[in-house]
């Protein structure tokens, strides 16, 4: 794995884990976790999740229907270190656009969309919800910084196979703010 979820090279959680093995780490470590939490009740989203707080830690983990880790979404106060990118930085203190500089020259093929981007190569996503509502114009919503945005990353979500095969269904791929991102960095290299 190419990913640490927390900044010691010893992941407490990774996918394909049983749920079985990833409650004896929860015990293990005193997490507070609420179980089967249903999200996005009667829609086409709606998904079961273990929820896991702490001072550390908030992340919400789905499993497949042999009950392994399918799906983990990462939240602050969370560190999530990407090997490939900087020895030991967390990804939640980069820029946006520096990490997707980066991840595009190891993945050309990223797909992009409105919320952020994903790495099929590296089976990662990054959602960042101010890019949202910059490249949607909806200016009452822009947060402080450069062109109304902060560049802030909100989440790092892994995923197997078949999840990625869920996100690409909803339509993960949006050439035209992909090109705006292009241009941004155009723009800002100059």
């Amino acid at each position: 794995m190419n990913f640490y979820i927390d900044n010691h090279k010893k992941n407490m959680i990774n996918i394909g884990d049983s749920k079985a093995h990833f409650y004896q780490v929860v015990q293990e470590k005193n997490f507070n976790i609420q179980q089967s939490v249903i999200f996005s009740p009667n829609t086409e989203f709606e998904d079961v999740y273990d929820i896991v707080k702490s001072s550390s830690l908030y992340a919400h983990i789905s499993y497949d229907d042999s009950d392994l880790i399918s799906f983990i979404d990462i939240d602050r106060p969370s560190s999530v270190i990407f090997e490939k990118y900087k020895t030991y930085a967390n990804i939640f203190d980069e820029d946006f656009f520096d990490l997707y500089k980066k991840i595009l020259q190891l993945d050309k093929n990223l797909y992009v969309d409105a919320r952020g981007f994903i790495s099929k190569e590296f089976m990662f996503g990054i959602h960042a919800p101010s890019f949202q509502c910059r490249y949607l114009k909806d200016e009452e919503d822009y947060p402080k910084g450069e062109e109304g945005w902060s560049g802030e990353i909100a989440s790092v979500y892994f995923f197997n196979e078949i999840q990625f095969k869920k996100l690409y269904s909803l339509g993960i791929h949006d050439e035209k703010i992909k090109e705006q991102i292009d241009n941004h960095l155009k723009n800002k290299d100059k």
